[in-house]
């Protein structure tokens, strides 16, 4: 004799619940903005829709707020963006809108010993997003008319490379007067990184991917970089999500607070100088 635990999910759209021995049952749903980095995240891995929106690295990540990238409603201080005033009383044109939903949970319990049956009920709240209501279709129209015009920005730097991944690495650091003081504070790679990167050492994704972050590049001059050598983000793979998740809506931290971010995934830190840890996800 034993007890017998029940395992129930139902969701319409796309949402983040927390793994539990628990039945889940929708019970109410609201219109929220806000949503952490840890949920936007995990639905950024599972909303295509939302995936699509956000790599067109016309958002960032303010105040919990995923806003447009522009002055007028976004600053960066202090290695974080923050949501200006104008963008705090016009959430509805600025914001992408996140939903959650209360979800009761039940739980039954049989006592081997005693046979005694107990019923836990109580809410548990999850974020959900949906691309095709009105703010959110806006937005990405928006989003698409902004990237057209910072594509031709783009196109003028990428003229000047050369044709493997490191070569171009190469040119952009030429570009911003780097050095091998500035490649390590930026990066957190070795100084012997920085020569073999000039002699066209090809490297792997992580390493690139903290030479985009130290740049300051856009999640598509990343991509078009790394095509060069025959690399791109695996979307089987939880780690290069989070490589992309912080190029596009982290573009102008520094690394550090990128490996903050990424520390909270639960995935392992670029650069080579961070402390290692079993517990990061790889893969």
């Amino acid at each position: 004799m034993g007890y017998h635990r029940t395992y129930k999910l139902y969701s319409a759209e796309s949402t983040i619940i927390r793994p539990r021995p628990l039945n889940f049952y929708t019970s109410a749903k609201k219109d929220n903005g806000i949503v952490s980095i840890k949920d936007a995240f995990e639905l950024y891995v599972r909303n295509v829709s939302l995936r699509e929106i956000l790599d067109t690295g016309a958002f960032c990540y303010a105040e919990n707020y995923f806003t447009l990238r522009n002055e007028k409603y976004v600053i960066l201080k202090n290695d974080a963006y923050f949501l200006t005033d104008y963008a705090k009383s016009h959430l509805h044109e600025c914001t992408l809108k996140f939903s959650y939903k209360l979800l009761k949970l039940n739980s039954d319990f049989v006592s081997e010993k005693y046979l005694l049956r107990s019923n836990l009920n109580n809410y548990k709240q999850v974020s959900t997003f949906n691309a095709n209501i009105p703010q959110n279709a806006e937005l990405y129209n928006t989003a698409l008319a902004q990237i057209k015009s910072k594509f031709f920005c783009e196109f003028n730097r990428i003229q000047a490379m050369d044709e493997t991944t490191s070569q171009k690495m190469w040119r952009y650091m030429e570009l911003q007067n780097w050095n091998t003081r500035i490649f390590q504070e930026k990066t957190l790679l070795n100084p012997i990184d920085y020569s073999r990167l000039k002699n066209n050492h090809k490297f792997d994704i992580k390493s690139y991917t903290a030479m985009a972050v130290g740049l300051g590049l856009t999640i598509s001059e990343t991509e078009n970089a790394l095509q060069l050598s025959g690399l791109c983000y695996d979307e089987h793979n939880n780690t290069d999500f989070a490589y992309k998740f912080i190029l596009t809506n982290f573009n102008g931290y520094s690394i550090d607070k990128c490996n903050e971010i990424l520390i909270e995934l639960n995935i392992q830190p670029l650069g080579r100088k961070t402390k290692k840890s079993k517990n990061f996800v790889d893969g």
